[in-house]
């Protein structure tokens, strides 16, 4: 069962990543706020994308996925 954060931070370049993506006729769901899940589920000429967006001004160490998101990934 996913898990609710009350608190998650989006990267600053996600409503740009989102904007381009919804101009390209994709559908978004902001799932960022589950527990270990990525940011977005993207639904796109009938094939659904999980996207962990990473802004690239940041150092890598900020860039990396955590560990739980890790394991999400490794599933």
């Amino acid at each position: 069962m996913a898990t609710l954060r009350t608190a998650s931070r989006v990267d600053a370049n996600q409503p740009a990543v989102v904007k381009a993506l919804r101009a390209i006729g994709a559908s978004i769901l902001h799932v960022h706020q589950l527990k270990n899940c990525f940011n977005l589920l993207v639904g796109y000429r009938g094939r659904t994308f999980l996207i962990e967006v990473k802004d690239p001004s940041q150092p890598p160490s900020k860039r990396q996925l955590t560990a739980g998101k890790e394991r999400f990934r490794a599933q």
